[in-house]
């Protein structure tokens, strides 16, 4: 095999080799032009690891550090079911993400506008005598769905949010829950390594440093 079919073969072996984002939710929180916008992407996988406690409910638009807690919705149609975690669970995100709104009484602020699935998470829920962690979802969503949703806190900060800068992940049976605030945010589905713009590039200039040193061999 030649040099061209080789490095033409280690393209294609690259792009085979991506992993797909399997089990993977991440809320990305970033300050963008005097707000804070909110990403949500990725989908969920483990349907044993989740328990259906509730169907129909109303998610709204907003976020509670203090609680750990945050929804996409319009807060008034009933089109999202909520689930309860019951796989095996780790993670450094254990309740809030920050102290919230001014003390003595945080409350949930609202976002300015929402987009997208019908989401949430709250990482204690009180459900009766239990306090569980909890996931609201499109009451019509299937496993390995994609799901994408977005918000704007107009005017806000992380820190008139009351929100502590980092990243928080909650890992129930396969799936991850991930939030990550400041530093641009990212999906945390494993790294692949160097993608195919970046082999093929690599690959280019090894051709033209090979014919190079050719020309100059042959000029000798």
């Amino acid at each position: 095999m030649n040099l061209r079919s080789s490095l033409r073969a280690l393209a294609l072996a690259s792009v085979c080799a991506l992993p797909l984002p399997a089990g993977v939710l991440t809320f990305n929180f970033t300050e963008t032009g005097g707000n804070v916008v909110v990403t949500a992407s990725g989908n969920i996988t483990d349907s044993t690891a989740w328990i259906v406690m509730a169907q129909n409910t109303t998610v709204a638009s907003y976020i509670d550090p203090s609680q750990g807690q945050l929804g996409f919705g319009n807060g008034t149609s009933t089109v999202a079911n909520l689930l309860v975690a019951s796989g095996t669970q780790s993670g450094n995100w254990i309740s809030g993400f920050g102290p919230g709104t001014p003390t003595p009484t945080p409350i949930p602020t609202p976002a300015t506008s929402y987009g997208g699935d019908t989401l949430g998470f709250v990482r204690n829920f009180n459900f009766g005598p239990f306090t569980l962690p909890a996931l609201a979802l499109p009451n019509s969503y299937s496993p390995l769905t994609p799901l994408s949703s977005t918000m704007t806190f107009a005017g806000a900060t992380f820190n008139t949010l009351g929100i502590t800068t980092g990243t928080y992940v909650f890992n129930n049976g396969g799936d991850k829950i991930q939030l990550t605030f400041g530093g641009g945010g990212g999906s945390s589905v494993p790294d692949a390594g160097p993608g195919p713009a970046l082999v093929l590039l690599l690959g280019g200039l090894g051709l033209r440093q090979w014919r190079s040193s050719r020309r100059a061999r042959a000029a000798t």
